[in-house]
């Protein structure tokens, strides 16, 4: 890794101050009609929040996903933050988890989200959740023990959501999919939900923004941005990534946009992806520190630029 690249992970890169990021907003600035488009394409609020942590309930989501579709393939995360906290215990564990998840649909709604809290204690370790905090201080160790950490209205929205996925996301993956695949050669970590059949799917179970007292749900930039990366950081085009989706959890939206198409009107310019892929790779590597060696004369800096 560059010493002066100091984003651990690709999602941090799109969200913060970075070279990538930077890059992002000077050649893709047209975003406002993507998004648009988006938001007129979704329909009402299906699922709204029961008062648990949005970013742990989005990851008990991903989970639920992960989990129906391939039980045995644990997140990373999850692995390293059960070990980090109870040794090679937290690694049986999370194999006990991962077998109890397939019993019933409450156990794989209670997996999931004890999966959701290891994995923040992975991301966050200085601060773990009070739940996890205080099943580790009272000696809890059995799979049937942990799943009593989800509280019942925990269960019944993560249940929630998983019956609106039946009706509007799975129709969506009728042949063999990749879960969490990981794009290798990179000197930060950066692993995407889903591909199925060349498409890359990322969940997302936000809770839209707020409209005169409604939800309503929203593509936003750092989300979109996101799903750009993914679409160019596989240089060698292992996973044959041609286009890109984003699933809506709570409001059932899946919306899918080709991957040259939409990098095209993002930019107000034709695309080479075999370019672009490289230049990502390059920004990522360090390699091309300022992105503003890019030609700007090729970026259209119009006012059709997104929030």
């Amino acid at each position: 890794m560059t010493d002066n690249y100091v984003f651990s992970t690709l999602t941090k890169a799109v969200k913060e101050k970075s070279p990538l990021r930077d890059y992002f907003d000077i050649a893709f600035p047209n975003r406002r009609s993507v998004n648009s488009r988006f938001r007129a394409s979704s329909g009402a609020l299906l699922v709204p929040g029961q008062g648990a942590n949005p970013g742990t309930m989005g990851t008990a989501f991903d989970n639920t996903v992960r989990l129906r579709l391939a039980p045995e393939e644990v997140p990373f995360p999850v692995l390293h933050g059960a070990g980090k906290l109870m040794g090679a215990g937290g690694i049986a564990l999370v194999g006990e988890l991962s077998d109890l998840s397939v019993s019933s649909r409450e156990n794989l709604a209670r997996v999931a989200w004890v999966f959701a809290l290891f994995t923040e204690a992975f991301r966050y370790p200085a601060v773990l959740p009070a739940s996890l905090e205080e099943a580790l201080e009272s000696g809890l160790g059995d799979a049937d023990s942990f799943v009593g950490l989800a509280a019942p209205g925990i269960v019944e929205e993560l249940l929630q959501l998983d019956d609106v996925a039946d009706a509007k996301l799975y129709p969506h993956l009728t042949k063999p999919v990749t879960v969490g695949p990981i794009f290798h050669g990179l000197p930060i970590a950066a692993d995407a939900d889903l591909i199925h059949d060349g498409t890359l799917i990322e969940l997302k179970a936000t809770l839209g923004r707020s409209v005169r007292g409604a939800r309503q749900d929203e593509l936003k930039t750092e989300s979109l941005l996101q799903l750009i990366a993914y679409g160019l950081v596989d240089a060698e085009d292992t996973f044959s990534i041609s286009s890109l989706a984003l699933y809506s959890a709570r409001y059932g939206h899946f919306e899918k946009w080709d991957l040259a198409e939409l990098l095209q009107e993002l930019a107000g310019r034709p695309i080479d992806l075999v370019e672009e892929r490289q230049r990502v790779q390059d920004l990522i590597k360090g390699k091309w520190l300022s992105p503003l060696a890019f030609d700007e004369k090729n970026s259209t800096r119009s006012s059709n630029r997104g929030p």
